[in-house]
């Protein structure tokens, strides 16, 4: 309540300052005050076009209220001003909804568009290696990621796992004992660490 009361105290003396109203449409809804976040959205979106994250947390509000069709509209918007998001979102959303094709179709989108995209990169690698396709590339596009970004934890048990389906069990064991050393608290990788180091020995 007391973030709530200086945010409008600061916008009553800055209206204008479009992420005032970014700000304070966030602590609304988190609070799922979303009928009162939602204007405040919109108006940091008309106030400054480019405040990408706004146009998201909008379309997140509105679908909160059952307003879908706004929804989308706000969310085709954040997607075009970052299309390298956009591309892997979508993507992410066509995996949850079991439409793999047309993820790998975003994921390498969004690679065409940033090289070095380690989300996209991990996601395709991901499907691939569900579907047991592409197992080669599965692996070349983890190195990758884990050369780009060496603190993914994520990316080193995907790695894992890609190494263990290729037979290559001393670097899996290699890979997810990085994971472990990164996200300590992660039971998935102490699960696979302890899986391959069995049938290792």
């Amino acid at each position: 309540e007391e973030a709530e009361a200086q945010f409008k105290r600061a916008l009553e003396l800055a209206p204008e300052f479009a992420p005032l109203s970014e700000d304070l449409g966030s602590a609304l809804a988190q609070q799922r005050r979303y009928d009162e976040a939602i204007p405040l959205f919109e108006q940091a979106v008309r106030l400054d076009p480019e405040l990408k994250n706004a146009h998201k947390k909008l379309g997140q509000a509105l679908a909160a209220v059952g307003r879908g069709e706004e929804a989308d509209n706000a969310f085709e918007t954040f997607f075009e001003k970052d299309p390298d998001v956009g591309a892997v979102a979508v993507g992410a959303e066509h995996i949850r909804a079991g439409r793999e094709d047309e993820a790998i179709e975003c994921f390498k989108q969004a690679l065409k568009d940033s090289p070095d995209n380690v989300d996209a990169m991990r996601f395709l690698a991901s499907v691939y290696l569900k579907q047991e396709v592409k197992l080669g590339d599965a692996e070349a596009l983890l190195r990758r990621c884990t050369q780009l970004a060496p603190d993914f934890g994520g990316a080193w048990i995907d790695l894992g796992r890609a190494l263990v389906k290729r037979a290559n069990r001393m670097e899996a064991i290699e890979a997810f004992t990085r994971a472990t050393e990164l996200e300590p608290r992660n039971g998935f990788a102490w699960e696979q660490l302890a899986t391959v180091t069995g049938s290792a020995g």
